[in-house]
């Protein structure tokens, strides 16, 4: 088992294919939806859609702190979301850690969700801490929405 804390620095959100409502909470599949396809746009790697879909069901949510926000940027007001999550799982074989940690890094690299350009989707991963870490790198309790729970 293993554990990750992905930290979102900047607001994010993400974007339904239907684009009426913007997603702000944290959101695995969109997210790596996003890193996936801008690698294929980019000519980097192909990242099949089953191998994700396969990769996110190994995966779980087992804490939050984040909160809602919203941003005005070129004229807009978009929601999005600062905070952060743990992401863990029980059981990852060597291929599906090698894709996890591709995914993850495209996205501390090219930010992830809409507004990239504008700033937004600013992530970074950090080894599973404890709580008491988290809020020594800046988060807390005031006006959060807040859990966690073990694997």
């Amino acid at each position: 088992s293993g554990a990750l804390d992905l930290r979102f620095k900047t607001p994010t959100f993400f974007s339904t294919s239907s684009g009426r409502f913007k997603v702000i909470v944290p959101n695995l599949l969109l997210m790596f939806m996003n890193a996936a396809n801008d690698m294929h746009i980019l000519n980097y790697r192909s990242v099949p859609r089953k191998i994700v879909l396969d990769l996110r069901r190994s995966l779980g949510m087992t804490g939050i702190d984040i909160r809602s926000q919203l941003v005005r940027a070129e004229g807009k007001l978009y929601p999005g979301f600062t905070g952060w999550t743990r992401l863990g799982w029980r059981e990852l074989d060597d291929e599906s850690m090698r894709t996890l940690c591709l995914l993850l890094a495209w996205s501390t690299i090219f930010n992830t969700g809409g507004g990239r350009s504008a700033g937004f989707g600013v992530v970074a991963v950090y080894p599973g801490f404890r709580r008491e870490r988290i809020r020594s790198l800046g988060g807390g309790d005031e006006g959060r929405v807040t859990s966690q729970s073990g694997l």
